[in-house]
């Protein structure tokens, strides 16, 4: 009798386990089965201005104030601040700008390379491409950008890249003396990380 009751018992336990493997299986996972399911910041896919679809950049705003925004470029998945620091600074300021700087809700930031740099060039002209949210300031503001490349031949000197303005020209590509001129800093988080030389 009691054989057969522990039998019963233990049918009954496999059939309730059975039920609810099979509801389990069948179930939309959790969030946390799946992380990649859900980006973890909630990036935008309108354009800044007018709120239309832009194919290559989207914005976060994690509504903190406008130094707060950043922006995502989907084709090299790097994240920019969608407004640079407005300061010139030399090229070691620059890094520790970069470095303890907190925006979007992260830390992690730093001076890009000058390939970096140069990805956001528009390739039929001397600035950024069409469509770009960024801020960068009117003249007077400078548009020269420091990198974290360090000139091959040189050691004290780094790469700048010059952003110029609608009617505006500029060297595009500089190296001067990284604690004799000064540039402003627009930091970037993610890719393979500082000096490529």
């Amino acid at each position: 009798m009691k054989k057969t009751m522990r039998l019963a018992v233990i049918s009954a336990l496999a059939v309730v386990l059975s039920v609810a493997l099979v509801s389990l299986l069948h179930s939309a996972p959790p969030d946390w089965a799946n992380p990649g399911a859900k980006p973890l910041w909630e990036i935008t896919e309108a354009n800044w201005v007018d709120h239309t679809p832009n194919t290559r950049f989207a914005i976060y705003d994690p509504g903190t104030g406008a130094s707060d925004v950043v922006v995502l470029d989907k084709e090299t998945q790097l994240v920019w601040m969608m407004e640079p620091d407005t300061l010139s600074k030399d090229w070691s300021t620059a890094v520790q700008h970069c470095v303890y700087m907190e925006a979007g809700g992260r830390m992690g930031w730093r001076l890009p390379t000058i390939e970096e740099l140069l990805s956001l060039k528009d390739a039929s002209g001397q600035s950024l491409p069409p469509d770009h949210p960024f801020i960068l300031g009117d003249p007077p503001t400078t548009r020269w950008f420091w990198s974290s490349t360090t000139y091959t031949t040189f050691s004290d000197r780094a790469h700048q890249f010059c952003f110029p303005p609608p009617g505006y020209g500029c060297i595009l590509v500089s190296y001067p003396v990284k604690d004799e001129i000064d540039a402003r800093a627009w930091c970037v988080r993610g890719g393979y990380g500082h000096d490529a030389y």
